[in-house]
């Protein structure tokens, strides 16, 4: 009995060592998105793991299908493992070289995201085309009924342009306080990209409840490098 106490306990350590390195998190994050995310039915407002994820892996209702909800899942994977990796010492321990593990391995994901997304949606409500006015009078066509949608969806990709600048920029080697302003700057406004692409036109989120989890991370994250950058100390 003894013996296999401490067999367990020491595969929980194991466990808990592997979670903690940035691949175990990546990853750990990515699994959760997939089971709870992914897992979760709109239509009955309830996990439906066995058929929502066996219709995603087994292409039983589309390829297309499949690409879709996987996108939606690894984008807030991308997002919640850079708002990981902004965490303060405190709350989440880790190296300097585990956080830009981290931020890397965001920065892939999102910009594959991206791709994906331009190809898929580009032309549509959610990413107008350049003809169209994308990014022309966000403000105003937020401010009437009629185009305020079009204006939520420039909104969101602004931001989330904006956010991936500062994912690319924090990657040379500036000034610490300016890297602290970049990993803000992306903090915030990958997390806003995500909240305003989501808002419908009567400004509900929607989304399935899984995905509330990034918004409490922001906030810690963003104060925690808005404290670094204003005292000049790590995180």
């Amino acid at each position: 009995f003894l013996l296999e106490s401490l067999l367990k306990m020491s595969l929980k350590a194991q466990l808990m060592t592997s979670l903690m390195t940035p691949l175990g998190l990546s990853g750990a994050t990515t699994a959760g998105y997939i089971l709870f995310y992914t897992g979760y039915s709109k239509k009955t407002k309830s996990l439906q793991l066995s058929q929502n994820l066996l219709d995603v892996f087994l292409l039983r209702k589309s390829f297309g299908h499949t690409l879709v909800e996987l996108n939606k899942a690894l984008s807030l994977s991308g997002l919640t493992t850079l708002l990981i990796s902004c965490l303060p010492s405190s709350v989440m321990p880790l190296s300097v070289d585990d956080r830009k593990d981290l931020w890397n391995k965001s920065l892939y994901i999102l910009l594959g995201h991206t791709a994906y997304s331009t190809i898929k949606y580009y032309g549509s409500n959610h990413i107008p085309r350049i003809t169209d006015g994308l990014f022309s009078n966000p403000i105003s066509n937020l401010m009437k009924k009629e185009t305020r949608v079009k204006g939520v969806k420039q909104t969101s990709l602004i931001l989330g342009t904006l956010s991936q600048a500062a994912l690319i920029t924090n990657k040379f080697d500036y000034k610490p306080e300016l890297k602290y302003l970049t990993m803000l700057s992306a903090v915030i406004g990958g997390t806003a990209h995500f909240y305003t692409m989501e808002l419908d036109y009567k400004w509900v989120l929607q989304v399935r409840p899984y995905a509330y989890l990034p918004f409490p991370i922001c906030a810690v994250a963003a104060a925690a490098c808005a404290r670094s950058y204003l005292t000049d100390s790590p995180l």
